[in-house]
């Protein structure tokens, strides 16, 4: 994936010679992650790199306006693989699939807005994640499409973008050249969809068996993943053995006395950022910070 890098590498020049750009197997379609030049979120971008990188059926590659360390959220740099025009040189050919997470100064990322833009109005798929809705939808791509974003950034956005058919309660939209999901690690659902789509839904759900995609107790729109149910191990801090499958979807197991010494332990705020990237039903999360 993006190499991290040292304190001691900062010219850019070395940190090129030290991490080159990887090859790209032009038998293999193209997935291309965006960063923004200053912040993007950690889980919006890492999650879906990782459920494509696990399918085993594309190159996957990092992409921000110049190859230069850039931020994700939790102060982690990150060296792009390629900045925007290397990687439409290296490609001769727009990427096959754009995914954007949550970029928060759109107006800071124009670039960025632009290169997705011109992609998506060609032949990309574009995959916005959470909050990466908004630099979509800034790009004009999703004018009149149907689309979805985190719950609690929808109203805030639908007052920005009113000609955007903004969708509540569900994981990820697919509007053919346009695929939206919803707050945070939903992202991964829409990678599955993505590789359904264009892999075939066989691929997608073996790689919803990877270690990389089982750890998520995500349900997408339909029983389409059949993720199996996970073993408490499996599910860190005080979400172990809250969740299990039924039917496609995830439901609440919970028990009162257990739920109570996890919220005093954690506190409330702890409980509820876990609670809020562990699931994607704001209802399930509204209900965690009140009981």
């Amino acid at each position: 994936m993006s190499y991290l890098t040292a304190p001691s590498l900062t010219a850019p020049a070395r940190l090129h010679a030290f991490f080159p750009p990887p090859a790209l197997d032009p038998l293999r379609p193209t997935v291309a992650v965006v960063l923004g030049r200053d912040v993007t979120e950690v889980a919006d971008a890492l999650a879906p790199y990782a459920v494509f990188r696990a399918s085993g059926a594309f190159n996957v590659v990092t992409v921000a306006e110049t190859r230069e360390p850039v931020m994700l959220t939790g102060t982690l740099d990150v060296l792009p693989h390629y900045a925007f025009a290397q990687l439409d040189a290296a490609l001769g050919h727009a990427p096959d699939v754009i995914v954007v997470p949550n970029v928060p100064n759109i107006h800071a990322n124009e670039a960025l807005r632009l290169w997705v833009k011109r992609h998506g109005q060609g032949s990309s798929l574009v995959l916005s994640v959470c909050v990466g809705a908004e630099m979509v939808a800034a790009t004009g791509l999703l004018d009149g499409r149907a689309a979805t974003t985190h719950w609690g950034d929808i109203a805030r956005i639908e007052r920005t973008y009113p000609t955007v058919q903004w969708v509540r309660g569900q994981r990820y939209v697919d509007d053919g050249q346009v695929i939206s999901t919803a707050g945070i690690l939903s992202g991964m659902d829409g990678a599955l969809h993505v590789i359904a789509r264009l892999r075939g839904r066989l691929l997608a759900r073996q790689t919803a068996q990877t270690p990389y995609a089982a750890r998520w107790p995500g349900a997408s729109n339909t029983t389409d993943w059949q993720l199996p149910s996970l073993h408490v191990d499996q599910i860190s801090g005080p979400l172990a053995g809250q969740f299990r499958v039924q039917e496609g979807a995830w439901h609440t197991a919970r028990s009162s006395s257990r739920t109570r010494r996890r919220r005093n332990a954690y506190g409330a705020r702890g409980w509820w950022v876990t609670s809020r990237r562990a699931h994607g039903s704001s209802q399930t999360r509204a209900h965690r910070v009140k009981g």
